[in-house]
């Protein structure tokens, strides 16, 4: 096994790395030091002991995507094959026979997975394109949201068709011709006679 071991600088300056609590960024170095080649280990308790730090640090790491535990003892560093790259001579596959047979690496987002499973990725090599798919998931999301509320409520989406065939319009909304012929016949109203007396509602000031 290697005693050497790397940490990408763009992956543990990001903002969401940056926000986790001191003591769950130092344990991830450490643990990071202490793994083996394809990232397990079994002795956070011990970690935790040399750095002083509480035991439920590394649950701290596992919420955030960064460590899987299996339940067993065993964790594994989600990301650790994206920090190291071991030449086939160096490298020496992992003891943990049993946890390593429920994951699977994401040659993508470079990071171990549960099988079956598609973990969020906590930092990614092309954030636009990342960024591109959230987007348009949200918005199928919304949209699928606003379906299944508009169909709880009963309220029918088909338009109404009269006994014609023809959809029927909304009361109280003119048609277009309509409105045209109101204009038509007030535009076309008969100006007063020079001899016809109109009667005004208000007195003339002449």
């Amino acid at each position: 096994m290697a005693t050497k071991r790397m940490f990408n600088r763009d992956f543990v300056n990001d903002d969401r790395f940056l926000d986790l609590s001191t003591e769950a960024k130092l344990l991830y170095f450490y643990i990071g030091l202490n793994a083996d080649d394809d990232g397990f280990l079994a002795n956070t308790t011990a970690i935790c002991r040399l750095l002083g730090t509480s035991k439920d640090t590394i649950q701290e790491l596992v919420k955030a995507g960064y460590v899987i535990d299996f339940g067993t003892g065993v964790y594994l560093i989600v990301h650790f094959k994206f920090h190291n790259t071991l030449k086939g001579d160096r490298y020496h596959e992992t003891v943990y026979i049993d946890e390593r047979s429920q994951v699977e690496y994401d040659d993508v987002n470079k990071a171990w997975e549960l099988n079956g499973t598609k973990m969020e990725p906590q930092y990614s090599i092309d954030k636009e394109s990342k960024d591109s798919v959230e987007y348009r998931e949200d918005i199928e999301q919304n949209r699928e949201s606003i379906v299944k509320q508009v169909s709880s409520s009963g309220t029918n989406l088909e338009p109404t068709r009269n006994q014609d065939g023809t959809n029927e319009r909304k009361r109280g909304r003119p048609r277009k011709k309509e409105k045209i012929d109101e204009i038509e016949i007030q535009d076309n109203r008969q100006e007063p006679k020079d001899d016809e007396t109109i009667d005004w509602p208000f007195d003339l000031p002449f």
